[in-house]
């Protein structure tokens, strides 16, 4: 047994039990995979993890205040969203504590814990309740409005726990076209926009067009002097077709951090956390549990993965990639089809990428299924 400082979250699926009875057994087991699936898809986005299934909701716990406090509001708007389209809807409670905890056999034991549980069953529907600490030591990352409720005496906690209420807003109408959003390191675009570049992002952009157009793929090599404005170049060709319906997935390289595959972790990263649930089944039913060994975010969105199925002793140094043949190969073909024309993939920072990394996009580039591209 050891102890941990963790926020804890609960979450409780208000209405279930009317829903159970008034749905036949298969649709309500699949409206109730479908809840589960919006509230991990919160979980991967905060990078928490899921403790365990309570039946009607979540136990998850996250080593950040301020991400606890982000996935409580992405549940939220993700229930609610859903709800929009639905003739039967459910609500959502939500439960917050902070504290020291026993964690035994992959469980967590302690106050906090009730705390969580008990704000959970205390609020009301569409509610997110925390305790105060958990607002405090957030502090200013926190993106939220916390409104103080007081005392809160809650049953089998001899002292009253200072409480807020976690305000949210629902997300704006869902569109029909881009799934997967825009990574959040190329959101932003420069006040004075992209200068003095105009033939190269024209450039850029007639091979998005190409490629979007069913013309077989490219890859866009930018290079130059530190400081010359690649990575801004480059973040605005990606911003334009993220705004035509591409998919677009960005990753990096640090300059003082030798991380392997960091370029496509990060970027398979984003497409996990986002993608529609049936896809990344299909995608484990295929490759299993493969990619998650690169990508640990589909263990947060898909329980219960079944074994890896690589057998492809001579690139065991490239795990889950493989070329075009392995898991993540797979995963970027499926992150195309989640946009009506097309996906881009962003390297950024043009920092040295480590050897595993290098020998990886060579991969890509040699072998069948992603290879044979065209650079311009």
């Amino acid at each position: 047994m050891t102890t941990e400082s963790v926020t804890v979250l609960f979450t409780d699926m208000v209405g279930s039990t009317a829903l159970a009875t008034s749905l036949a057994p298969d649709a309500a087991d699949e409206f109730r995979r479908e809840h589960f699936s919006i509230l991990r898809q919160a979980v991967a986005e905060a990078g928490g993890t899921e403790v365990k299934n309570l039946g009607d909701g979540l136990m998850v716990v996250f080593g950040s205040e301020s991400s606890a406090l982000s996935c409580s509001v992405g549940m939220q708007q993700g229930v609610e969203r859903d709800n929009r389209a639905r003739e039967r809807t459910v609500g959502l409670r939500v439960g917050l504590s902070i504290g020291d905890v026993s964690r035994e056999d992959d469980d967590y034991f302690g106050e906090p814990v009730i705390e969580a549980a008990r704000l959970c069953a205390a609020s009301e529907s569409g509610q997110i309740l925390a305790t105060d600490v958990v607002r405090a030591m957030a502090g200013r990352r926190n993106r939220h409005e916390c409104r103080t409720l007081g005392d809160l005496t809650l049953k089998g906690l001899p002292d009253p726990v200072a409480t807020v209420e976690v305000h949210w807003e629902p997300l704006g109408a869902a569109g029909s076209g881009v799934i997967i959003p825009l990574p959040g390191r190329l959101a932003m675009r420069p006040a004075v926009g992209v200068v003095g570049r105009e033939a190269e992002l024209v450039s850029m952009l007639d091979a998005f067009k190409r490629v979007a157009g069913g013309d077989g793929r490219d890859v866009l090599l930018v290079s130059g002097e530190a400081g010359l404005g690649k990575t801004t170049l480059v973040a605005e060709a990606a911003r334009v077709a993220f705004d035509n319906g591409a998919c677009v997935l960005f990753g990096h390289c640090e300059e003082d951090l030798a991380t392997p595959y960091q370029l496509f972790a990060e970027a398979l990263g984003h497409y996990v956390t986002h993608a529609p649930e049936d896809q990344l089944i299909a995608h484990s039913a295929a490759h299993g549990s493969e990619l998650a060994r690169l990508v640990p975010a589909l263990a947060s969105r898909i329980r219960d993965l079944p074994p890896t199925k690589a057998t492809d002793s001579d690139t065991e140094r490239y795990p889950a990639l493989r070329g075009g043949r392995g898991a993540a190969g797979h995963c970027l073909r499926a992150s195309a089809s989640c946009a009506g024309v097309g996906r881009l993939a962003v390297g950024g920072q043009g920092q040295p990428a480590t050897p595993a990394t290098s020998g990886c996009i060579r991969t890509f580039d040699a072998r069948a299924g992603v290879g044979n591209l065209p650079r311009r």
